[in-house]
């Protein structure tokens, strides 16, 4: 009974180590992606200006899906010569598709993908890196209006001491983790961010990570920065309107005087229905009320009711309190600088001129 006993012990050790060794022999299944196309995409996103942007995308692919068969880093190297046209067809989709949910509605330019050739001769768990060019233009669309000179508008507005609202909506496909790295210009600094961006300690850089390389499918996420320039040219906090009365006596009976109204600065939000992408434009100078007619956003007939016609009312109610005198002040635009204003703001420099 005893050697029974033992016998069968003996053969359950023996079992138990067969199991244990037969098990630590088999393949362990890491917790990395799924995905026939694996790739970590950082989306460079430099502000040329206030709706123009230059995108440079670095692509580190570990896995890329051609021909039905998903080739892993290695294979991609060495079948490289062979596929190269094919590799960077699906990159170039794949990025296409990024920047088309990204910057929705806008004007978008890519350039083909070149690989970096130093990583066709890294090692075997090092990606193979590729690298696309684009541009981008934001549109009227994308921010929600129907300006029709969204360039002018914006810049115009960023010269005027305004601030510009950036949404985002991001994207990534599966086994894709996208880095969306947006870098402004010298010019402007960022104020503000929501939505989990991390803001350098510069001012001048923004980030937001979408991980989707262990998804079963696309993932979004939203993010919003506000932006100004740190010096614009025109940047009013009141009104700066100016009187110049000519009185002339020569005659006895009568007297004549001319009255010129001097608009460098207005208050606008009474009379101008700003788009909810822009803040901090209650005062704009006179370039950028003539830019504003140029948008549709207001007209000459507003701006007399608004503005002048208050001053010459207030202008009738002095002299005839001053002088006891009974005037009727007639008023006339000056063309030149309003309806058939030969350059009516530069966009580089809008200012009270």
């Amino acid at each position: 009974m005893v050697r029974w006993k033992i016998a069968k012990a003996g053969s359950f050790l023996v079992v138990f180590i067969l199991l244990s060794t037969t098990f630590f022999l088999l393949p362990i299944k890491a917790s990395s992606s799924t995905a026939e196309t694996v790739v970590n995409a950082t989306f460079d996103i430099t502000f040329l200006d206030g709706v123009n942007l230059s995108i440079k995308v670095k692509l580190d692919s570990y896995r890329i899906k051609i021909f039905g068969e998903s080739y892993n880093a290695s294979q991609i190297r060495a079948s490289y010569d062979e596929n190269k046209g094919a590799f960077k067809q699906v990159l170039y989709s794949y990025v296409e598709d990024a920047i088309n949910h990204v910057f929705s509605n806008c004007t978008s330019e890519l350039g083909r993908p070149y690989v970096d050739e130093n990583s066709l001769s890294g090692n075997s768990n090092s990606p193979v890196v590729f690298y696309m060019d684009c541009t981008v233009s934001l549109t009227s669309k994308f921010f929600g209006t129907s300006i029709p000179y969204i360039s002018d508008f914006v810049n115009g507005i960023l010269d005027s001491g305004g601030v510009i609202s950036y949404t985002f909506n991001f994207y990534a496909n599966t086994g894709w983790n996208n880095t969306y790295h947006f870098i402004t210009t010298d010019k402007m600094e960022i104020i503000e961010v929501n939505q989990n961006g991390i803001l350098s300690l510069s001012g001048k850089e923004v980030t937001w990570t979408i991980e989707n390389r262990l998804g079963t499918e696309a993932k979004q996420g939203r993010g919003t920065f506000k932006v100004r320039y740190e010096n614009p040219t025109s940047a009013f906090d009141a009104e700066d309107i100016h009187l110049d009365i000519y009185f002339d006596f020569s005659e006895i009976e009568r007297a004549r005087f001319n009255c010129t109204i001097n608009v460098n600065a207005c208050r606008i939000n009474s009379f101008v229905d700003i788009p909810s992408f822009v803040s901090q434009t209650t005062f704009l100078p006179s370039d950028a009320i003539r830019m504003l007619v140029k948008q549709n956003l207001t007209n000459w007939e507003a701006i007399y009711n608004n503005i002048f016609a208050p001053i010459k009312k207030n202008v009738e109610n002095v002299l005839n309190n001053s002088f006891n005198i009974s005037t009727n002040l007639l008023f006339n635009f000056n063309l030149s600088t309003t309806k058939n204003c030969s350059t009516p703001y530069n966009i580089s420099k809008i200012d009270a001129s």
